[in-house]
């Protein structure tokens, strides 16, 4: 099993940014208004862009990348349709050669990268950013407006369902092994029994003798 990932409020209190008073806060207020608890955090400075970014590497894995650092052409938004864009919440940032740099939302999605790939013919190299800033220059750019609590509603829905097929496909291959164990002890019965067969067909030969 891979390892879980930690939540963003986890590593914040981890690095002494917030306190836990601060992150309960956030959260009664995502679920009161919805939304996300760094927007939340950010707005009310608890903690600044600086440090979310080096928390949200942190989190994911990836290298941070701040939006307002980039320049963002019109043909490099040509390059990828809205409806891709408001389908995996990303940010086409620069273009190099064969390469193609994205800001994500979520830059674990292994879907949405392939399927940046497949549509552009470029290798996507991914990068976490700002979630505010993100969304903000989304909707800025491609004149959509981001449905930030339907993307984490469906992202769950989807991780909840991957997780069901996941104990599914589990079950299967205990049942494939359980079976496999039955198998190769009937083989050894079948063998002992084939052994004790022609042993008693040798003594029956021996005896018409």
């Amino acid at each position: 099993m891979p390892e879980k990932r930690k939540r963003i409020g986890e590593l914040l209190i981890e690095n002494n940014l917030i306190t836990n008073e601060a992150l309960d806060k956030a959260i009664s207020y995502q679920e009161k208004y919805g939304g996300i608890i760094t927007q939340y955090l950010l707005a009310k400075g608890f903690i600044n862009s600086n440090d979310l970014g080096r928390c949200l590497s942190a989190q994911f894995g990836f290298p941070y990348l701040s939006i307002s650092d980039c320049n963002i052409t019109e043909d490099l938004l040509k390059l990828i349709p809205a409806e891709m864009i408001e389908k995996y919440l990303f940010l086409p940032v620069d273009k190099y050669d064969r390469s193609i740099s994205m800001v994500m939302f979520d830059p674990t999605n292994e879907r949405a990268v392939r399927e940046v790939e497949n549509y552009t013919g470029l290798e996507g190299k991914r990068y976490v950013g700002n979630i505010s800033e993100l969304i903000e220059a989304i909707e800025v750019n491609y004149n959509i407006s981001v449905n930030v609590g339907g993307y984490i509603a469906k992202k769950k829905k989807e991780e909840a369902r991957i997780s069901v097929l996941s104990g599914r496909l589990t079950g299967i291959k205990d049942a494939s092994n359980n079976l496999n164990q039955k198998l190769s002890s009937m083989r050894s019965w079948l063998d002992e029994m084939i052994e004790n067969a022609e042993a008693l067909n040798s003594r029956i030969k021996g005896i018409r003798k």
